[in-house]
């Protein structure tokens, strides 16, 4: 019984793509700047690699906020949209020149939430934490290939699945194993 349902379970998780959480983006930068913008579906800590392949380059990996307000007011009639701001902003995580292969780690999220400020008025609030590149081409026209990988360092939930059923029949097996004994 343990046994046909060990297969099933293999069988229905052999599908799931361990590789999901990797988003490779490659190009052609001419002109002076490449901006290239990493999933916001990510949560938590991203593996971010840049390869620059030839010229007189630069790369710098971002840590990026987006964060979007929505704000609404209730004046008798329901709740109305009342305006709302957005702010968009960089910090450097790490920066190099030259062709090669560069790694680091930014830490991503994804939070959403809403404030009541008084009956009357609330404000929605989305904060969006990404990963993100830039890459300078110095040699103006002259093409500068580039390789940019984000990966999700957090397992995905099938894999956390897996793992969990891997340790409850080993635990099964071991308890069987002990019980004839």
């Amino acid at each position: 019984m343990l046994r046909r349902l060990m297969i099933a379970l293999a069988i229905a998780f052999a599908g799931s793509n361990a590789n999901a959480a990797t988003v490779i983006q490659t190009g052609t930068v001419t002109s002076f700047f490449a901006y290239i913008v990493g999933p916001d579906s990510f949560t938590g800590p991203t593996s971010v690699t840049v390869e620059l392949f030839g010229g007189n380059s630069e790369a710098e990996i971002y840590d990026n906020y987006y964060t979007y307000y929505d704000y609404y007011a209730d004046f008798g009639d329901g709740w109305q949209n009342v305006g709302g701001n957005d702010y968009d902003y960089d910090t450097i995580v790490d920066y190099f020149s030259g062709p090669g292969k560069h790694q680091a780690i930014v830490n991503t999220s994804n939070v959403y939430n809403v404030t009541y400020y008084s009956p009357t008025y609330y404000e929605e609030r989305l904060v969006v934490h990404t990963a993100r590149v830039g890459i300078y081409n110095y040699e103006y026209g002259r093409p500068l290939e580039y390789r940019v990988t984000f990966h999700g360092i957090v397992p995905e939930p099938s894999t956390w699945a897996l793992m969990i059923m891997g340790f409850g029949a080993t635990g099964a097996m071991l308890r069987r194993r002990h019980a004839n004994a």
